[in-house]
């Protein structure tokens, strides 16, 4: 685990969370720094010169957390407005991007 310090971690390009040098767990939890990112792309990276052992990076476990359809928020605690096509809400904002399924609901939330 100590060859992890330095380590960035990414998502879609942007920067999320800087591992600190002084890791001293067998495990490493975190959210992003700047708050909850929306992406697809999860990059865990270090720059080290020269290459040497210590900027091989070996992985076991990665367990990346996200709202389950029709859920939104920090918590997940919010559920979907009826977004249009039967499509799932943005799982962070809860916008309907598709627009909404029902007249007469406001978007873009598309609840009541």
């Amino acid at each position: 685990i100590d060859r992890m310090g330095g380590c960035i971690v990414t998502v879609d390009g942007q920067e999320c969370y800087t591992i600190p040098n002084n890791v001293n767990n067998r495990q490493i939890r975190f959210s992003c720094s700047g708050g909850i990112i929306n992406g697809r792309k999860v990059k865990v990276t270090k720059h080290s010169k020269p290459a040497t052992l210590s900027s091989t990076l070996i992985m076991c476990e990665v367990q990346i957390w996200s709202c389950s359809d029709r859920y939104w928020g920090s918590g997940c605690n919010h559920v979907c407005g009826e977004c249009g096509d039967g499509a799932p809400c943005d799982k962070v904002t809860g916008h309907c991007d598709s627009g909404c399924q029902q007249p007469g609901v406001e978007p873009p939330l598309c609840t009541q």
